[in-house]
């Protein structure tokens, strides 16, 4: 199975466990911006008001050799996308600025030579706007509006430009998983050790269906766009120590029946909050989870790695067989690891060839 998304001229792709690009193997190496302002980046004239600080980031990513960098959008619908009184979604802002904006982005990206990958969703926490985004995670009607009048208009925007590496459909959906759900259909039965963290408010068959019909979606208007989910750990994202992969292909379409609804690739997240866990990728190689795809270590901090530095965090994830290593996060001073030390972990591998870390979009 080879999956892709254009770039250039060419096009990426990611072939079983690796990402392409122009015949070689490629590896993600960023950060994790993730916002200016949490849920006013985009729409409604935003832009204007994180375009600079925005760009700075991306400048200095550049220049300490990185190449890519998540991005989140959405989060709960606190500004975006424009919801009618009753929970449908009527377009993506209400003043009809966001593709606007959107596109401003990503041509700073594009000038500094980074791969944007946009995370629609946030599930790590309870927010005031959280009431939105249940209702287009449980709600048919609601879903489609979503899908119909913003995630769709969004995608053909923005469809076949090199920048866009990858969409992150949501962050850390276990935050809001029923951890006490059980269902005779192991995708959809909750593990008691999987999340659940902010609130325990949707099961798995609730969730897939979600980024089911969103992934579907995505791909039926750029059939290239590759598409992943920001796993908060690998309990949750393999089948191998006992543990079920809930965002491989069966689940997925076993939730929500559309065969094309599947992810390209795999992130996990992970943070030493008492020392690794036993899951860690910095406890095990790329091969020990068995997985049929890319995986990227999407989000760590040096607060949180067991005494190792920056700079050892990104060897570690490149020596071990991972296509990506994005820390948290440039603008998070308080769990993040420190922007001025999130540039040398990315600078310690930038001239790395096999994969290769510098390459041109």
């Amino acid at each position: 199975m080879v999956m892709k998304a254009n770039s250039g001229g060419m096009q990426m792709a990611s072939n079983h466990s690796h990402f392409m690009k122009d015949g070689k193997r490629v590896f993600l190496s960023g950060v994790n911006l993730a916002w200016i302002h949490y849920a006013y980046d985009f729409g409604n004239g935003q832009f204007k008001n994180s375009k600079a600080d925005m760009e700075r980031y991306m400048k200095e990513l550049h220049e300490a050799g990185g190449n890519s960098m998540r991005v989140w959008i959405f989060m709960q619908g606190e500004s975006s996308p424009d919801f009618t009184t009753d929970g449908h979604v009527r377009a993506l802002d209400h003043q009809g600025t966001y593709i606007s904006d959107f596109k401003e982005m990503v041509a700073l990206a594009k000038k500094y030579n980074i791969l944007l990958f946009p995370c629609l969703w946030n599930g790590a926490v309870v927010g005031q706007s959280l009431h939105k985004m249940t209702g287009v995670i449980r709600d048919d009607l609601k879903r489609q509006s979503f899908i119909d009048n913003a995630l769709i208009p969004l995608v053909k925007a923005v469809k076949g430009d090199p920048t866009i590496g990858g969409w992150d459909l949501m962050n850390e959906p276990e935050g809001l998983v029923n951890t006490a759900y059980r269902d005779a259909e192991p995708c959809f039965s909750s593990l008691s050790d999987g999340g659940g963290w902010a609130a325990k408010m949707f099961t798995y068959r609730e969730f897939l269906k979600f980024f089911n019909w969103m992934a579907a979606a995505i791909k039926s208007v750029d059939s290239g766009a590759l598409v992943t989910v920001g796993a908060n750990n690998a309990y949750v994202a393999t089948d191998e120590f006992g543990r079920t992969n809930f965002y491989k292909d069966e689940c997925l379409i076993k939730a929500g029946g559309k065969n094309t609804g599947i992810l390209d690739f795999y992130t996990m997240h992970t943070y030493a909050w008492s020392g690794w866990s036993d899951l860690s990728p910095f406890k095990h190689s790329v091969g020990d989870y068995k997985l049929d795809k890319p995986l990227i270590v999407a989000e760590f901090s040096t607060k949180k790695s067991n005494g190792m530095t920056a700079p050892q965090l990104y060897r570690y994830v490149y020596d071990h067989g991972y296509s990506g290593a994005w820390t948290w996060a440039a603008t998070d001073n308080s769990a993040g690891t420190p922007w001025e030390d999130e540039k040398k972990g990315v600078a310690e591998i930038r001239n790395e060839k096999d994969p290769l870390v510098a390459f041109t979009i």
